[in-house]
C-alpha cells in the first residue's frame, strides 16, 4: 500500500464522527490530573503502596498514537485502527493492571502457546484425526 492511499484509508476512518467525535480541546492534561489525584488518593487510603505509586506516577504526557494496520485478507484493504498507549500517560497505569488482571491467567487455560517452537512440536505430534 503507498502513502497516500493509506493517508486516504486512515482519514475516511478518521472522518467517522459517530465513532471518533471531534474535539474541541485536547484534554490530555485533564486526564493527567484526574489520574494523578486517583493515584494520591490510593497512596493515601493505603491501597497502592509508595513504590506502585511512583510506578504508574504519570511521567510523560503524550497523546496515544493512532495508527492502522492494513486487513491484507480483506477486499479493499480496509484499515484495522491501532492506538498504542506505549509512551502515553496511561501506558504505566495500563502496565499495573495487566499484573493483576491478566498476568496470573496467562498460560494457565491450556489454549495458548509460549513460543513457534512449541507450536511446532504440538503440531507435529497430532494426528490427521485430531485435525
Amino acid at each position: 500500500m503507498d502513502t497516500e492511499d493509506y493517508k486516504a484509508k486512515a482519514t475516511q476512518l478518521l472522518s467517522d464522527t459517530n465513532t471518533y467525535p471531534l474535539m474541541k480541546k485536547d484534554p490530555t492534561s485533564k486526564f493527567v490530573t484526574t489520574l494523578v489525584k486517583k493515584l494520591q488518593d490510593l497512596k493515601e487510603k493505603h491501597s497502592i503502596s509508595d513504590l506502585q505509586y511512583k510506578q504508574m506516577y504519570p511521567t510523560s504526557t503524550v497523546i496515544p498514537r493512532f495508527y492502522g494496520l492494513p486487513k491484507i485478507h480483506k477486499k479493499g484493504v480496509p484499515l484495522r485502527p491501532i492506538v498504542a498507549l506505549r509512551g502515553s500517560f496511561t501506558y504505566t497505569v495500563a502496565k499495573h493492571l495487566y499484573k493483576i488482571l491478566l498476568s496470573p491467567m496467562v498460560g494457565k487455560n491450556g489454549m495458548s502457546l509460549k513460543n513457534s517452537t512449541e507450536l511446532v512440536t504440538t503440531l507435529s505430534q497430532l494426528d490427521e484425526t485430531d485435525i
